[in-house]
Formats: structure tokens, sequence, C-alpha cells
């Protein structure tokens, strides 16, 4: 991936994040005192729809970063391992 695919998709990922706390911000804030809060919010802010891309891109960033981990391990193991 290029550097700017990498930028766009580290904001994206930062963005979701902010509107499902605002959302679980917004819902909990119109729950009556001692109400267990259910799957589907009534008064919440965001769309199942939206919730749903959220936490894909939540998702994508979470196995972006494990190959990203895995590629810098990789690059760090080879100059440890030469016997000559």
């Amino acid at each position: 991936m290029t550097q700017s695919e990498h930028l766009i998709l580290a904001i994206a990922n930062q963005w979701s994040t902010e509107l499902q706390e605002k959302d679980s911000d917004y819902t909990n804030s119109h729950l009556p005192a001692g109400k267990v809060q259910n799957e589907h919010r009534d008064g919440a802010m965001l769309s199942d729809h939206s919730r749903q891309l959220c936490n894909l891109l939540k998702t994508i960033n979470t196995q972006l970063e494990a190959v990203r981990s895995q590629q810098r391990q990789a690059n760090r193991n080879m100059g440890l391992n030469q016997s000559v």
C-alpha cells in the first residue's frame, strides 16, 4: 500500500472510533437509570449499517497492523540470522 492509502485508513479508523464513542455516549445519556442497554438502541446516533461499517474499519485496521508488525519483525530478523 502507498503512504497515502495508509494515511487514509488510519484517519478512517480514528474517525470511526470517535463516531462509535459519541454514539455510545449519546445512547447511554438517553437511557433511564438502571436500564440495561439492548442490541437495538432507540435514539442511537448511528444506524446499524453505519455501526457495521465502523466495525469493518476497525477489523481492517487490526489486520493491517498485524501484517505491518510481521513485516517489521521479518525485516529485523534478516540481519540477525547471518551465520558466516
